[in-house]
Parts: structure tokens; C-alpha cells; sequence
């Protein structure tokens, strides 16, 4: 899964990932939100050589481009915060501080690079990294894709739609 395609449409960008692997980003029902940061986003995607919409699913599976995440008025339940629910430690360690992932620029430049180290981590495998940013690089190192919990399963069919067994 090393190559992709964007094919640009009026109201969606489809996403191919070799293999043909199709992922759809529909902007024509997006909120307001996720209209506002789409450009942000493809353009951090292109800086970090990230297949185009792929961070943007990303994201919209982490925060819904919901206000009150991306503000830090909710956080998930086990701690993480802002667009791209970065847990604290993740935060200090790739955006400089934890109160750095309610900044959206910040935090989505920071996910950009995470992911991307992520990818080089599990051998230039897009689906081993998105399963790294939801299950941690220390489990699919050391497991296989197959034993990784349904949520891992389910977020990766989310952005890939791809299925792991």
C-alpha cells in the first residue's frame, strides 16, 4: 500500500491506495468544521508525503471535527484531546506540550509527523500505521493485525476501508 491516487470530484475526493484501496472524502455534507480544516489538511498531507485524504479521515474517525473537541471541552474518556486526540504524553512528545493539541495547526501537523513515523516504524505500511495511532506502536510490533481489538479493526475499515483479519 505504497501508492495513491486523489481524483478530485465537485463535492468529494475519492482516495486510492494501491491495491484499490478507494476511500471517499465527501465535503458536499461535511459540517463547517471539517470544511475549514480540509485545506489545512491536504496541505500537511502533501508537506509530509501522506496519501491525499488519508490524514483527513484520520482525523475525522479521532475528533468528528466536533468544536467541542477540537477545544478541549471534551475529552475521551481515556484522556485524549483535541482534533487529533493526542493522549498528553503523545502531545509532549510530538507538538511540545500537552495544551499544544488545542491548537489544531499545531496538532495537525504534529499527527502528520507522528503518522508518518508510525509508517517508517511498521515498514511503510499504511494500514500498520493507522493501526499504530489507534492500538499504539508497541502492540502492532509485537502483535499481529489479526489479534488487534475490534475498535483497532473497526477505526482501520473507517479510514482504509480496508478489513484485517
Amino acid at each position: 500500500m505504497k501508492t495513491s491516487t486523489l481524483l478530485l470530484g465537485s463535492a468529494a475526493a475519492f482516495l486510492i491506495i494501491g491495491g484499490g484501496t478507494k476511500t471517499m472524502i465527501d465535503l458536499k455534507n461535511a459540517s463547517e468544521n471539517e470544511k475549514a480544516y480540509a485545506p489545512m489538511i491536504a496541505n500537511i498531507e502533501k508537506k509530509y508525503s501522506i496519501p491525499s485524504g488519508l490524514l483527513h479521515k484520520l482525523i475525522k474517525a479521532e475528533s468528528a471535527f466536533r468544536s467541542d473537541i477540537i477545544t478541549g471541552k471534551k475529552r475521551s474518556s481515556t484522556g485524549a484531546l483535541g482534533i487529533a486526540q493526542f493522549m498528553p504524553a503523545t502531545a509532549r512528545e510530538w507538538i511540545g506540550t500537552e495544551a499544544a493539541a488545542l491548537n489544531p495547526a499545531l496538532a495537525l501537523d504534529g499527527a502528520a509527523r507522528y503518522l508518518k513515523w508510525l509508517y517508517a516504524q511498521v515498514g511503510n505500511d499504511w494500514t500498520k500505521a493507522v493501526a499504530a495511532y489507534n492500538w499504539g506502536i508497541g502492540n502492532v510490533k509485537k502483535k499481529t493485525l489479526a489479534s488487534a481489538p475490534t475498535e483497532t479493526k473497526n477505526y482501520v475499515k473507517k479510514i482504509l476501508g480496508v478489513s484485517i483479519a
